[in-house]
Formats: structure tokens, sequence, C-alpha cells
């Protein structure tokens, strides 16, 4: 049985972050990241519209809001330092009806109260900036972007993995979670057959199924992960120009 100071479920950018957090802080610990997948970020952190969001909708003072803001200027910031592709493009929420107008104008109210600094446009300038668009009225939100969060989950593993014993294993799904006086035991199904782990902390970081590991461990769980299916398209190149912002 190999033994570990953590086992981290999950390697999404979640997982990824998490392990990345510990490397800097518990250096000498050894770390495991376990995956029932061929490689990482390969569920939602992989297969979603790649936006990175600047906290537009959420009440002003929220965990949400601040936690968005924090994010999209860590996001930047390691994008920026480790070469990962992102494009700050902005943000164009507009009004096509007149009736529409009074929601456009309340949501400029929030992004102002939570400190993104919009822009108002009028229906003529947002014509210039987008042709393609017919709409009544709108505004910008500059700080709005988007990235590769595959590239961004690999980069946090790589991080993690040159500064401590950090050890990641694809293809390994936990199926049960023993937990002792002073340890876990994982359990985890492979393509050579059933390995089992030992960790001082488990995190489960595995995203839809946490809920069904949480239960796999013989523990009351009172929530239920309930997924839905969002469908993204990449236009081909000819559609390149259609719009210049999200």
């Amino acid at each position: 049985m190999s033994a570990y100071d953590f086992v981290i479920i999950g390697a999404g950018i979640i997982g990824a972050a998490v392990a990345n957090e510990l490397s800097q802080k518990r250096p000498g610990a050894k770390i495991l990241l376990l995956d029932k997948a061929s490689q990482a970020a390969s569920q939602q952190t992989g297969r979603n519209s790649g936006v990175i969001h600047a906290g537009v909708y959420y009440p002003p003072g929220s965990y949400k809001a601040t936690f968005c803001r924090q994010g999209l200027e860590e996001t930047l910031s390691l994008c920026k330092q480790y070469q990962l592709p992102y494009e700050q493009c902005g943000k164009l929420l507009v009004a096509t009806e007149d009736n529409e107008l009074p929601a456009m104008e309340a949501l400029f109210a929030r992004c102002e109260q939570n400190a993104l600094s919009p822009q108002m446009l009028t229906a003529n300038r947002i014509r210039q900036m987008e042709p393609n668009i017919r709409a009544q009225g709108g505004f910008l939100v500059r700080q709005t972007g988007i990235t590769d969060y595959k590239a961004v989950t690999n980069c946090l593993l790589q991080l993690a993995k040159a500064r401590a014993s950090v050890d990641i294993k694809f293809n390994h799904k936990v199926v049960q979670l023993v937990e002792q006086s002073d340890s876990v035991n994982v359990v985890a199904s492979s393509p050579a057959g059933e390995k089992v782990y030992q960790g001082g902390f488990v995190i489960n970081c595995a995203g839809i199924f946490s809920d069904t590991l949480i239960r796999s461990q013989g523990l009351a769980c009172d929530f239920r992960m309930l997924p839905f299916r969002g469908e993204y398209y990449r236009l081909t190149e000819k559609y390149n120009q259609v719009a210049s912002h999200l």
C-alpha cells in the first residue's frame, strides 16, 4: 500500500489548484492526484466556453462577486506569467428591444457596484464596434476575457510537480473510501487492477461525482449533484470576424 500525506480525487482545475496550493504551503508533503480519465481537465474543466468571468451578474459584496473578481485577476496574472493563451476581449451586453433597456441599466449599475467600470454605449456606437449586432443600447465590460482552461490546469499541475513530491495517476477510478483512525484508504480501479492508496487527508475534487464518493464512504450526504448538459461549438474560420467581443 502506497502512503501519502494528501490524496486529491479529481484532476480538473479545482484538483489542480488544490495540488498547486498544497505544493506551496506544504513543500515537503507527498501528494497523490487520482483521476478516472486518461488526462487532466477531461470533464467540465475542458468542456466549457473558456470565459474568464468578471462578476457582472452577482450581488455586490457577495462571495460570488468577490471571488469572481479575484479569480479574474489571478487567472490573467497566471496566463501572462506562464505564456498561456488568453484574450481580454471584453463583454458587450445589449438590449435588442426597448423594453429590455431597464434591465440593461440595472445590470450596468450592478457592474459599477462591483467596481467593473462599465462603459455605456449608444446604438450607433454598438453598430460601429459590432456591425452584425442590432441593439437599442448596451454597455461594455472590458475586464471579461477568455482562456484555455485545459492549458491553465496543466500549468498548475506542472507547477505543483516542480515544487513538491506530486504523483498523478490517470485511468484510476476511485471506487471506495475506507476511513481509519488516522488515515483513509482510497481504493481505485485501474487497467492494472485494483489499487489501494493511503492518505493522511483525502480532498474530494470529483465535481459531479463528489456526492457519490461521500456516500461510498458510508457517510450521510445532504445534497445530490444534478448535472445538466451544455453544448458549445467552434465555428469555422470564415466566421472568425462575426463578433470581436463576448
